[in-house]
């Protein structure tokens, strides 16, 4: 899937607190809601923006969005979560009006978790360099400056994995969309791997 084809669509989500480790249950919810989601290798899920509290919450806030990028010719499907409630866990949140963008490209990008099945170690970085060199950049992988960030740990199903921030800067524009599109590592449908420019610090990126 080439970015021309690709869109965010955001909804305004209204509720108290999310955990901060909330990808899978959000998946989940969202399966309930459109179950393509499960099985749909070219859509992705955002992790959700908030203010980290003292214990393992956000607290959403005017700016908490529940994200997807996912194929502009499936836009029908998704825009049918405005004014859905979800059960994301023990708790409840309310979408808005969805909201659609384009991808754009960026010099710089950012991942809030980066998972890579059996590399959650000293290998970690090592292992996102093959991933960058296998993707159709149009730059040579090494001239990409890469930041490896805290960890973070991600739930799955019956798991838990390590993954960490990521920023990737000196990005040309096709190699900016490119990974946009295709993202890193695996767990897409959870939030890992998902890249956007940064605009303002990610304040739920610490585990």
């Amino acid at each position: 899937m080439e970015a021309h084809e690709l869109v965010d669509i955001g909804f305004p989500v209204q509720g108290g607190t999310l955990p901060v480790d909330h990808g899978y249950l959000l998946f989940s919810a969202l399966c309930e809601a459109i179950p393509r989601l499960g099985y749909e290798p070219g859509w992705a899920l955002h992790l959700v923006d908030g203010q980290r509290d003292s214990g393992r919450e956000i607290n959403l806030g005017p700016k908490s969005m529940v994200q997807l990028r996912l194929p502009a010719r499936e836009l029908g499907e998704a825009l049918a979560l405005t004014g859905r409630d979800l059960s994301v866990g023990t708790d409840r949140v309310h979408l808005g009006m969805g909201r659609v963008k384009s991808l754009v490209a960026s010099s710089r990008l950012r991942s809030a978790v980066v998972t890579i099945p059996g590399c959650s170690g000293a290998g970690f970085e090592s292992a996102l360099r093959r991933e960058l060199a296998a993707l159709p950049l149009g730059q040579n992988a090494d001239s990409v400056d890469l930041h490896v960030g805290e960890q973070r740990l991600l739930r799955a199903r019956v798991r838990t994995v390590a993954g960490f921030s990521v920023e990737l800067s000196g990005l040309r524009p096709h190699a900016s969309l490119c990974i946009q599109a295709r993202g890193l590592g695996a767990r897409r449908h959870m939030g890992a791997g998902v890249f956007v420019p940064p605009t303002e610090p990610r304040s739920n990126s610490r585990p």
